[in-house]
């Protein structure tokens, strides 16, 4: 497994707009722990991060496609709020990794301004990474899904 530098570079992105002082992600054998140091910042500077990561290599992007490995879609905020899993506390999540879903299934939630928003698939395919904590504040934009797209007889 390679990790791709843009979604490194996402989670970096996470870790800078969130409260958090550190953040680790890990699949398939790879594994990225990103750590606030240093002084937390002041006005007009960002905080330093060291990071780590481990028995992945990080890979543009362009190497998955060359290797013939079935792209992944991202499926993103559509506008800055909450992000949800479920559509209540204590009910299951509306998908998990490795789900088949459809275009137009519902995904998650995003509240805004007390107005819950369904964040849908925009094709059918396979889950395979929940990019965005459930609890989060996330940003218009924000990876929360990837997808690996689906042909009919993979459903």
């Amino acid at each position: 497994m390679s990790m791709d530098i843009d979604f490194v570079e996402q989670l970096i992105g996470i870790l800078e707009r969130s409260a958090l002082s550190e953040l680790e992600y890990a699949e398939d054998g790879g594994r990225v722990r990103l750590v606030r140091s240093g002084n937390q910042g002041t006005a007009g500077t960002s905080p330093a991060f060291a990071a780590a990561v481990h028995e992945a290599p990080v890979q543009p992007r362009t190497t998955s496609a060359v290797q013939g490995e079935p792209k992944e879609r991202t499926v993103s905020a559509p506008l800055a709020g909450m992000f949800y899993c479920a559509p209540a506390p204590g009910q299951p999540p509306f998908v998990a990794v490795g789900d088949l879903v459809e275009a137009g299934q519902q995904l998650a939630i995003i509240e805004a301004m007390k107005m819950l928003n369904a964040v849908e698939a925009d094709l059918k395919g396979r889950v395979v990474r929940v990019a965005a904590a459930d609890g989060a504040a996330v940003e218009a934009g924000a990876p929360l899904f990837a997808i690996e797209p689906a042909g009919d007889s993979d459903v």
